[in-house]
C-alpha cells in the first residue's frame, strides 16, 4: 500500500494547515477553480518549508519532554526514510559521502514520499 502523488500532495497540504477543496465540475469547466495548495511533489521550495515545520515538531517533542533527548524522534525517521528512498536501486559504494550526496540532493517527489511515509507509515505497509 503506498499513495498516489496527489493523495500525498492533499495530506501534506492538510497537515501543513490547508484544507483540502476538490473542484466541482462547474468550476473546472469555467477555468475558475485555483490550485492554492502547492505542488509539494514538484516544488522543491515548498517541500523545504514543510521539512522546517517537521524539525519543529521534533523541537517541541524534545522542549516538552515527549521524548528523551537520546532518540531521534520524527526528524530522525524521516531522515532514515529519506535514505532509503533515495538509495532506491543505486550502489552505495559503501562511502559516506555517497549516501550524504544522495540524500542532500533528494527530488521534491522523493522528500513528499519520506514525509509521507513518516508521518502515516500506516498508509505504506
Amino acid at each position: 500500500m503506498s499513495m498516489t502523488p496527489e493523495e500525498q500532495r492533499i495530506a501534506l497540504a492538510e497537515w501543513n494547515g490547508t484544507p483540502y477543496h476538490k473542484p466541482t465540475e462547474v468550476e473546472l469547466a469555467s477555468g475558475s477553480y485555483y490550485q492554492y495548495e502547492p505542488d509539494y511533489t514538484r516544488d522543491l521550495d515548498s517541500v523545504h518549508a514543510l521539512e522546517s515545520k517537521l524539525c519543529a515538531e521534533h523541537e517541541k517533542e524534545l522542549t516538552e519532554g515527549r521524548i528523551p533527548v537520546t532518540i531521534n524522534g520524527t526528524t530522525g525517521r524521516y531522515m532514515a526514510i529519506l535514505g532509503e528512498v533515495v538509495s532506491r536501486g543505486k550502489d552505495q559504494h559503501g562511502y559516506l559521502w555517497h549516501g550524504t550526496w544522495h540524500l542532500i540532493s533528494a527530488t521534491a517527489s522523493q522528500r513528499c514520499e519520506a514525509l509521507c511515509r513518516t508521518l502515516w507509515p500506516e498508509k505504506w505497509k
